[in-house]
């Protein structure tokens, strides 16, 4: 089982028995809808998530899902239900 190492801000990191490190990931979603649709489908199939608000000076306010998982495989689970994520940002949420 992976215990909580280190919490930053915008980075959580999840240390694992072998020293290995896991980043996270933000899916960016095109609304708060979609976000909580993708949290409710990816915690069905056991993939943890967290729904953020990332608000912008420029651009307003966005939705994405923070995962701790390989962004590819579940940006293609979503597409079977018809959810799409129009970005993936590292943990840091940096393109």
């Amino acid at each position: 089982m992976a215990q909580y190492h280190k919490i930053q801000r915008n980075a959580i990191e999840l240390k694992l028995h072998g020293g290995d490190f896991l980043k996270s990931f933000l899916l960016m979603m095109q609304s708060n809808t979609e976000a909580n649709k993708a949290k409710y489908h990816l915690n069905r199939l056991k993939i943890n998530s967290v729904v953020e608000k990332i608000t912008s000076q420029n651009q307003g306010c966005s939705y994405g899902v923070r995962i701790y998982d390989r962004p590819e495989k579940v940006c293609r689970l979503l597409s079977v239900v018809n959810i799409e994520c129009t970005e993936i940002r590292s943990g840091n949420g940096e393109l």
